[in-house]
């Protein structure tokens, strides 16, 4: 799940104040009054789901064929030598005794293909937890099929100091 503070501004094209920000289904509307916007991602089966505040009640389909989806915290703390600060990726319950110490999020997705095909032997990749999967050693459906890796770390607040 994500959220963050919903704030409305001045727009162009608009005579009144407008919210730029969208959860991940496009909500909420400009006339909803709440404060704050949430997107709640869900991996049911191999479909990624989505909903959020201002939306229907069963999150939404997203995408299909997801082998599987992790996020993984970047906190930053003063624990080094001189007060250095340091760098380290942590789990959900981690990072839960101190937010304000989380300084980034990397999503990792594996998606795979909709259709078998021949693979040279030894074929695989390195999943979201950095093991490497052997694209033999997998069950129906994912068995024979292409399998690939998206990561992409996203910058929650500045690392400066004021």
């Amino acid at each position: 799940a994500t959220g963050r503070r919903r704030y409305k501004e001045p727009v162009f094209t608009q005579s009144g104040l407008a919210g730029q920000s969208r959860n991940c289904l496009g909500g909420p509307a400009d006339a909803n009054t709440d404060l704050r916007l949430e997107s709640r991602f869900s991996l049911r089966g191999q479909v990624l789901r989505c909903g959020g505040n201002d939306t229907a009640a069963s999150p939404q389909p997203l995408i299909e064929n997801v082998a599987a989806l992790r996020m993984r915290y970047l906190r930053m703390h003063a624990g080094g030598a001189g007060g250095q600060p340091q760098m380290q990726y942590v789990d959900a319950q981690q990072a839960g005794s101190d937010w304000s110490q989380v300084v980034a999020v990397e999503v990792c997705l594996v998606m795979f293909g909709t259709r078998p095909g021949p693979l040279p032997a030894g074929s695989g990749y390195v999943g979201c937890d950095g093991q490497w999967v052997d694209i033999a050693d997998l069950a129906a459906p994912r068995k024979g099929r292409m399998h690939r890796v998206f990561r992409n770390l996203f910058q929650l607040r500045s690392q400066g100091s004021l």
